[in-house]
């Protein structure tokens, strides 16, 4: 099966208790440009990996009248991995396949960007940077106390984090997590509505900038060429994405 997420193609092909993963860019002319395998255990962990110009042997073609593709491997080299991806040095399996993929659509690249009508009214703008790409922005409306709907607040997870989410509505959200009343931020993500998933590069997050609750429980954040990978298959994909902006007023959620 393919989905089409984020301008690419994901394939999965289901070999008894293995399945074989295929993303490739949509690129035009050049369908398939450098194209990411993964030989996923029954975890959905990768075990086997091959990258971008190491995926040799691997043809993706052109859609029919029903959508359909013809996906062939020809003797695809896939190294073992670790759970990190990391070449393990151990084996490499090699993958011979001529499989016709029937095609649907699962997300949509259009949720990369932002609805201009929010945008209007949005108080607070991220701007999202992909080199090599087109950037787009994060925007995050006003909270609304009257109508109790919230696009960026903190809260207590009551086990000792407190999370704080900034959510654009029509793109994604930001999401990340800080001991209660502190400034440092751990496991800052990134996830889009057309389904990509980015996190910090740096577990330290360097160029995050948080300032936790005043006394009226009010926290702002800001993003200084903030660098974030995206994952895939909860490996690093090899992109990067830089954030700045600021985002004001954030409120404890047990206020509205």
């Amino acid at each position: 099966m393919k989905q089409l997420y984020g301008g690419r193609q994901f394939y999965e092909v289901s070999f008894e208790a293995y399945d074989a993963v295929i993303i490739a860019r949509d690129t035009p002319g050049a369908f398939g440009d450098a194209p990411c395998l993964r030989w996923l255990g029954a975890t959905w962990v990768p075990v086997h990996r091959c990258t971008g110009a190491a995926c040799t042997g691997v043809t993706i073609s052109a859609a029919d009248a029903r959508g359909r593709r013809t996906l062939l491997l020809d003797r695809t080299p896939l190294p073992a991995v670790d759970s990190l991806g990391t070449p393990t040095g151990t084996d490499t399996a090699v993958v011979r396949a001529v499989v016709h993929a029937d095609g649907y659509s699962s997300g949509s690249s259009q949720g990369e960007v932002p609805d201009p009508a929010v945008c209007a009214i949005a108080t607070d703008t991220v701007q999202v940077t992909i080199p090599g790409e087109a950037g787009w922005t994060l925007c995050v409306q006003p909270n609304n106390p009257v109508f109790e709907t919230t696009f960026k607040y903190w809260g207590d997870n009551f086990d000792g984090t407190w999370s704080y989410v900034m959510s654009g509505t029509g793109t994604g959200a930001l999401t990340f997590l800080t001991a209660p009343g502190d400034s440092t931020i751990t496991g800052l993500n990134l996830a889009l509505l057309a389904g990509e998933f980015w996190r910090c590069a740096d577990p330290a997050c360097p160029g995050v900038t948080l300032q936790p609750p005043d006394s009226s429980g009010v926290a702002s954040v800001t993003f200084t060429n903030a660098v974030l990978e995206e994952l895939e298959l909860v490996l690093p994909s090899g992109r990067t994405a830089i954030l700045n902006g600021t985002v004001h007023d954030i409120h404890d959620i047990g206020s509205f």
